[in-house]
């Protein structure tokens, strides 16, 4: 994209038209764009360097004219040199930092999502244990109420079976009355 292009869309972009501006201003614009282009093609060209170094021990091998087995001679000194200098070069690495962070951030979110998880689980659990307590309450009542019933037949089958006989309808009556 060439430059007035590029001058015309960051303009539109904070409400300013470049047609109406001065010639003077306009070569000011197009020598802000030149600097910012330039920053911004070093930019590129440094993350593109960033992406390129590769700290294996087969490319350090290449690189200073060593065999692969020189390199693990010696208890694999060399190798674990390399690895150890690849490791401390890397740490200060923009993009260990930022492997780092996704790692961390991929962690935190599943951590979270199982949390989320943790407290559905509580929430149904706590609604389940409400309705089971309701129904026990009522469970509970009848069973009260079956116990006196079983009491008042018991006391019954007592009266009766102390010898009062067959018993008529009206001694069943009066038995539940007193």
């Amino acid at each position: 994209m060439e430059l007035e292009q590029i001058i015309k869309e960051n303009l539109a972009a904070i409400n300013e038209d470049y047609d109406i501006l001065k010639p003077f201003m306009q070569n000011w614009l197009k020598k802000v764009e030149a600097a910012i282009q330039s920053r911004h093609n070093a930019q590129a060209e440094a993350v593109s360097t960033l992406k390129g170094i590769d700290y294996s021990v087969k490319a350090i091998a290449t690189e200073i004219g060593a065999s692969r087995t020189t390199m693990y001679n010696h208890e694999q000194l060399l190798r674990r040199y390399i690895e150890q200098s690849a490791a401390t070069a890397s740490s200060d690495s923009p993009y260990s930092t930022i492997a780092r962070l996704q790692t961390d951030k991929t962690n935190l979110q599943d951590k979270n999502t199982k949390l989320m998880q943790r407290d559905v689980e509580t929430a149904l659990l706590k609604a389940q244990n409400r309705d089971l307590s309701a129904s026990l309450e009522g469970k509970n009542a009848e069973i009260e109420r079956l116990q006196k019933r079983i009491s008042e037949l018991s006391e019954e089958n007592q009266f009766l079976k102390k010898g009062n006989g067959p018993t008529s309808h009206r001694t069943v009556k009066a038995f539940k009355k007193t």
